[in-house]
């Protein structure tokens, strides 16, 4: 399990201690920041730890992502520092506001796309793997997407990889083909993008797709997820622009949505992966073209 703790006194150049047990160099750039320091303990393997220094390398280009530096205390022990954003989670501000008004959710959506397009268009992609509203936060009207420990990375040039931990992450935004799993089951970022689609949904109607409601248990969302129409509620009411032209299953749309309309479904939230088309700026972009429209 991971130890944290606050820095609360601001860091200056050079080290800094923490419980008298660690001594760290903390980045100029941060030193008139808080930040929080993620112990990470000793048993990773070398490729592990060289992915999570790539990762904390890779999540400091973008502005969805929280700046973090990857750290070897010494031979064996290792940390994460991460600029502290005191902004709350997209869980908390929904069980807040119930709902997100049409136009605020498209806002949304469209920065959490462009971050995920971010990780897509790397040589090695990343896929997030747990993208669910307690692991985005909102800090200052500006997504930013966190956790990342069960981010996996792919090889340079490989469209997808290997499913080898079916029905891990949170089940809810857990897409079929990661709790199908099989013999040489393959997954790639579009895993991101169901979940990104699960998130939309639940901005707008304050619930999740599938899975809703106190007491079912995992195997009973497991099947909810893998056989269940889409049914989107009556209230509150929203534009056809988001909703898909059917409730049947969604077996497995290959063309583009003509439009941003029918996207969540057929773009989305396909049935089945090769179905989910991967078009994240392009998608994100539509939500913000919509919205501007719309004001």
């Amino acid at each position: 399990m991971l130890e944290t703790t606050k820095l609360n006194q601001t860091p200056t150049e050079g080290s800094r201690s923490w419980a008298d047990q660690v001594t760290l160099q903390v980045p100029q750039e941060l030193q008139m920041d808080e930040v929080v320091l993620v112990v990470l303990g000793t048993s990773y393997e070398d490729k592990l730890l060289v992915d999570m220094a790539d990762l904390s390398r890779v999540i400091q280009g973008g502005p969805w992502f929280i700046s973090s530096y990857f750290f070897t205390i010494d031979n064996d022990t290792y940390c994460t520092v991460f600029k502290l954003c005191n902004g709350k989670d997209l869980q908390f501000t929904l069980k807040i506001v119930r709902t997100f008004a049409e136009n605020e959710a498209r806002v949304l959506i469209s920065q959490i796309l462009h971050g995920l397009a971010y990780l897509d268009g790397r040589e090695e992609r990343i896929i997030h793997y747990d993208l669910k509203l307690a692991n985005i936060l909102l800090v200052d009207g500006v997504v930013k997407i966190s956790d990342f420990g069960l981010c996996k990375v792919m090889e340079v040039g490989s469209e997808s990889l290997e499913l080898t931990s079916p029905g891990a992450g949170t089940i809810w935004y857990v897409p079929p083909e990661c709790l199908v799993g099989g013999a040489n089951s393959q997954i790639s970022t579009k895993v991101d993008v169901w979940s990104a689609g699960v998130v939309f949904y639940e901005l707008l109607f304050g619930r999740v797709p599938f899975g809703f409601g106190a007491g079912k248990s995992r195997d009973i969302i497991r099947k909810e997820i893998i056989d269940n129409a889409l049914h989107f509620p009556t209230t509150p009411e929203i534009s056809l622009e988001v909703k898909p032209s059917s409730s049947a299953p969604m077996n497995g749309f290959a063309q583009q949505a003509e439009s941003m309309s029918e996207g969540m479904a057929k773009t989305v939230m396909s049935r089945f992966e090769p179905g989910r088309v991967l078009i994240y700026t392009e998608l994100a972009n539509e939500f913000a073209v919509f919205d501007r429209c719309s004001r």
